[in-house]
């Protein structure tokens, strides 16, 4: 993914994270998710396609900073912490896996 590709990601996540999980209703999270939609097309008409290919509302397109796993010994302890990096993942399945 190209950087500013995944710099609207990041804004769009973060919109969302700040707006739209404070709704209480389905519609009004709809509404504004729209909204978020709405202004990413305007203002960043230049990655049209490409954010309609990432971000359609049957994909989900997160970013945390725990995918990446610590170094452990044959006993299981941990050795070297992994690094926190923010960074994005659209496989829900995989994130449900590494959450749990």
């Amino acid at each position: 993914m190209k950087p500013d590709v995944f710099l609207v990601g990041l804004w769009r996540h973060e919109c969302e994270r700040v707006f739209v999980d404070k709704m209480t209703t389905n519609k009004d999270k709809d509404t504004i998710l729209g909204y978020i939609n709405e202004i990413s097309l305007e203002n960043f008409q230049w990655l049209d396609s490409q954010i309609q290919e990432h971000f359609s509302p049957e994909k989900c397109f997160y970013f945390c900073d725990f995918l990446r796993e610590d170094q452990r010994n044959e006993d299981g302890i941990i050795e070297v912490e992994a690094e926190k990096v923010y960074e994005a993942i659209s496989n829900m399945e995989l994130l449900k896996k590494r959450a749990y």
